[in-house]
This record gives structure tokens, C-alpha cells and sequence, in this order.
């Protein structure tokens, strides 16, 4: 197999999938250690290699790293049928990889953003918040490459590539002119009345309703506490989090976790 075989977004998307599939079973083998200094060894001095590419603007040396960084999440996974099939698909999508940081990130400090909270969720063993981490980061630059790579195809536009990228990365911080200008490639006057004659409402409100609709869906399918999944939708005031969340739903984050699951029940 080898990057000719992809011929549509579709077949890339299909083979970014797999490659999320794969790094989400090796993460479990990884949390299932439940070990965190442990796993902070393994991916640690990884982070602070990628700072340093990300300080020095240095994307060969950040390509580098980036795939040390996925090579050890499966390494550590130690199944030899796993890395096996892991190298075959990283192979297949070598070109990507290897144009992807230049072509698609001419600001480290984006792409810096998803790997450091890849590794920050991974180095929590918290299995939950680990795979969410993989999934999430692979989801983001998929979007980031396909939507550039055939944006015909994929029938893009300003508002769907910043809605895309929103629901991608709720766990950072989300700010107006930043996606304007680095994935909606408009100004921020534009997009913010793109969201308006949309949506009805300014990019902030939109944002809020999409942090705190994801944490509904987490409070009535996990058992995560609400701090973590506060954190995990953006909210670093967990305070201000259950004030949002009780006036968009009239209901604390409790007695909506209780609520729902009764009706489920």
C-alpha cells in the first residue's frame, strides 16, 4: 500500500479513521497501566522536543517529532499486529504527513496547541479523556487537511470550516479572529456575520451552546465527574461552567446527569 491508493477525501478520511482506531486501542493498553509517571517518562521529553520545533519555527524537525509521538503511543501498546498495521497506514499517508506542516500550519503554534493536549490527556490515564484526545486531534487535522486539499469536493465554505474546527476542539480556547484568519480565511467582521445570518446569534453564543450541549451529552453518557467534563468542553471556572449550564438547560449539571438518565432508565 502506498499514499497512490488515495484518490478521494473519502479514501482519506476512511484511512485517518483507521489510524484513530488504532491509536485509541493502543491508548487503552497505555491507561490500563494506570502508571502516570510511568507514561509522563515515555511522552514528556517528546513535548518538550516539539516546544522547541514550535519556538524555532522548525517544521522539519516538528514532522520529525510528530510521528515519534504516534510511533511511541503504539509502541507502548506493545502488540506487534497493532504496530504492524499502525506503520502500513502511516506509510500509505506519508505524503500528507510530510507536506501537511508547512502546507497546512505555517504557525506551529496551532498544530503545538492539539499535540500538547494529545499528550496532556494520554499522560492523565484517564482512558475516557485519552481517547477523546486521539479522536479529537486526528478529527482536527483531518479537517485541516482535506478542506485544503479539495475544497470543491468537500463543498467548504468560510462558516463550515470554522463550525467544523469549533466542534473539533472545544477543549481550547476558541477565539474569533484566530479562526477567521487561520481556517475560515476571512476577517473576523465577516465570519462574525456569517455566524449571525446563520445562526442567529454572534460567535461567542455559538460557541458557549456548543460547549455546553457536548457537556449534556457527557454528563447523561459517562460517569465523568463534572470537573473533568467542565475541562474538558473549555471551561476552566467550573463555577461559571454550572451557571451556563443551568440557564441554557434549567438544570444544575446534577440534576440534569439525574434527569436524563431517569427518562433513559
Amino acid at each position: 500500500m502506498n499514499d497512490t491508493n488515495i484518490t478521494s477525501p473519502e479514501n482519506f478520511r476512511m484511512l485517518c479513521d483507521l489510524r484513530a482506531e488504532l491509536e485509541i486501542f493502543a491508548v487503552r493498553q497505555i491507561c490500563k497501566k494506570n502508571d502516570r509517571a510511568w507514561v509522563e517518562a515515555q511522552f514528556t521529553p517528546i513535548l518538550k522536543r516539539l516546544l522547541k520545533a514550535t519556538k524555532e519555527h522548525d517544521s522539519a524537525a516538528f514532522t520529525k517529532e510528530d510521528q515519534v509521538l504516534h510511533k511511541t503511543i503504539i509502541e507502548l501498546a506493545n502488540l506487534p499486529v497493532l504496530k504492524s498495521i499502525w506503520e502500513t497506514v502511516w506509510e500509505t499517508l506519508a505524503r500528507f504527513h510530510r507536506e501537511s506542516f508547512s502546507k497546512y500550519w505555517p504557525d506551529l503554534r496551532i498544530l503545538m496547541r492539539e499535540h500538547e493536549y494529545l499528550i496532556n490527556t494520554i499522560c492523565s490515564c484517564d482512558l475516557s479523556a485519552a481517547e477523546d484526545g486521539v479522536r479529537n486531534h486526528l478529527q482536527a487535522i483531518w479537517f485541516r487537511i482535506a478542506q485544503k486539499e479539495d475544497e470543491t469536493q468537500l463543498q467548504t465554505s468560510p462558516l463550515s470550516r470554522a463550525v467544523s474546527y469549533i466542534s473539533f476542539n472545544l477543549q481550547h480556547p476558541l477565539i474569533l479572529n484566530q479562526i477567521a484568519g487561520e481556517i475560515a480565511f476571512t476577517s473576523a467582521g465577516h465570519l462574525s456575520k456569517l455566524f449571525k445570518d446563520r445562526y442567529g446569534k454572534s460567535f461567542q453564543s455559538y460557541v458557549q451552546e456548543m460547549r455546553l450541549d457536548k457537556a449534556a451529552t457527557l454528563l447523561q453518557q459517562t460517569d465523568l465527574p463534572i470537573s473533568t467534563i467542565a475541562h474538558r468542553v473549555g471551561y476552566q471556572d467550573i463555577s461559571r461552567f454550572g451557571q451556563h449550564f443551568k440557564r441554557r438547560f434549567e438544570k444544575t449539571p446534577n440534576q440534569w446527569r439525574q434527569h436524563t438518565r431517569e427518562k433513559t432508565g
